[in-house]
């Protein structure tokens, strides 16, 4: 009986098991979690990601949290045990410009996160340019917005910072494991058959994305 069986071995999956049974071993508690993938890890959308993590957002409490996670990526030992390689060379958002010249949404939207103490500032094309080097073909209709705590993360390294997480924090890992059935008792997930036998757990989490419903009509 495991304490939490996560289900989805992509980015989001293997952080909340890595997070949970690190924080299960710091209260110096037996339990254990397990995750599961009916691939390898990362191989879905994670490996497929520009791995740009950013603030900037219409919402702003999906911005609160998205600075939030970017902090935890920078300081990633003192959740996980292991340390990454991250670049942080910021991200320039382009748009073009209304015809009066201007980029009310993006002006909008750059106050909003100046509301939270999120830099989203609009740049000269003439520096967007300097920050991109001849990567960037620049034009004066279109407005350039700087965010110099976007991080960049290498997807592969992700991936193998994240094999080293689960081994050192000691998560159970079940790759190539499809889930068959999900076996409920009132109105609560107890375990599920997979091609690697019946695995039981207190807690589930769906970390499918979007293969949820594909999962949970069987």
């Amino acid at each position: 009986m495991y304490h939490t069986i996560v289900i989805g071995g992509g980015c989001l999956g293997a952080a909340t098991a890595i997070s949970l049974q690190h924080k299960l071993n710091k209260q110096n508690k037996k339990e254990k979690v397990c995750l599961i993938d009916k691939s390898v890890l990362c191989a879905a959308e994670s490996s497929r990601h520009s791995g740009i993590v950013r603030s900037a957002n219409a919402d702003q409490d999906a911005s609160v949290m998205a600075s939030k996670s970017t902090k935890l990526w920078k300081n990633l030992k003192t959740i996980w045990g292991v340390d990454m390689e991250t670049e942080q060379f910021g991200a320039i958002w382009i748009s073009k410009k209304s015809q009066d010249g201007e980029n009310k949404a993006w002006r909008d939207l750059s106050e909003r996160m100046s509301s939270i103490n999120l830099v989203f500032k609009e740049i000269d094309h003439v520096i967007a340019s300097d920050l991109c080097g001849d990567s960037l073909i620049v034009d004066k209709n279109e407005s350039y917005y700087f965010e110099p705590d976007a991080l960049q993360i290498d997807p592969s390294i992700l991936r193998s910072t994240i094999y080293n997480a689960l081994d050192l924090n000691g998560v159970e890992v079940y790759e190539k494991t499809t889930v068959d059935t999900i076996l409920h008792d009132s109105n609560k997930i107890s375990s599920c058959i997979t091609n690697n036998g019946k695995l039981a757990a207190k807690n589930f989490v769906n970390a499918v994305g979007a293969w949820s419903p594909q999962l949970f009509l069987k």
